[in-house]
């Protein structure tokens, strides 16, 4: 069985919390951070990346040069349409656009996992306040995922009265924390216990503080496993 106290700054699936849904106390000494339960499309998307889910190549490259917008390339403008293609109005589809499509093919029939990811701050940025979140390897909490900015968005903490807020990062394709889209990064959300947070339209996750936490391992997981 996984340890995640091992890995606090991993994101784990829901499975390798199991066992540790029993002792309140132990589970509290031991996890003193907030947590994200991430439900979010799995498959065999490229690359490594949040476990299995990534996107790579010349084509992941493109959109980090462009933060998460979609990149037109010279050979779309100098495809050549068949004759056939030009009398129906229709010009071939470049490779970027076959390839777009297939992405968004497999994001559609992909099934839905759950994972869990303590919100916690890795020293990989440069803002000492923020816990970020985004596409780029130097995020705190990595989403590579096509829908997700390089810097999407980002978590602060005050300490004074123990209480998480959350903002966007100008992102691409928004941040919605109980289905309301925040307006920028001087528009910050103050988080409660089982807060739903969606990122563009692939992740969806959920705030818990880790008593919170502990009891959604319970209703989870019980005491026979995850449930399916």
């Amino acid at each position: 069985m996984t340890n995640p106290g091992d890995s606090k700054s991993r994101i784990l699936p829901l499975e390798a919390f199991s066992g540790q849904q029993h002792d309140a106390a132990r589970f509290l000494e031991q996890y003193k951070h907030p947590f994200l339960v991430l439900e979010t499309k799995e498959g065999d998307f490229g690359s490594a990346g949040f476990q299995t889910l990534a996107t790579g190549g010349k084509e992941a490259e493109e959109r980090d040069a462009k933060d998460g917008k979609s990149t037109l390339h010279d050979e779309e403008e100098t495809a050549n349409p068949t004759d056939f293609d030009l009398l129906r109005g229709k010009a071939p589809k470049s490779p970027v656009d076959e390839k777009t499509e297939e992405m968004k093919k497999k994001l559609d029939e992909a099934h839905l996992a759950t994972y869990v990811c303590p919100l916690v701050k890795r020293d990989v940025n440069k803002f000492a306040s923020m816990i970020t979140l985004g596409r780029a390897a130097n995020n705190d909490i990595r989403l590579n995922l096509p829908s997700i900015s390089k810097f999407h968005a980002y978590f602060t903490h005050v300490q004074s009265n123990d209480t998480w807020f959350l903002a966007d990062a100008n992102s691409s394709n928004g941040t919605f924390v109980n289905g309301e889209k925040l307006k920028g990064d001087h528009n910050r959300i103050k988080l409660e216990n089982g807060t739903g947070i969606r990122l563009g339209s692939d992740v969806t996750m959920h705030f818990f503080g880790a008593k919170s936490f502990f009891d959604f391992l319970q209703t989870r997981l019980g005491t026979g496993g995850a449930r399916e």
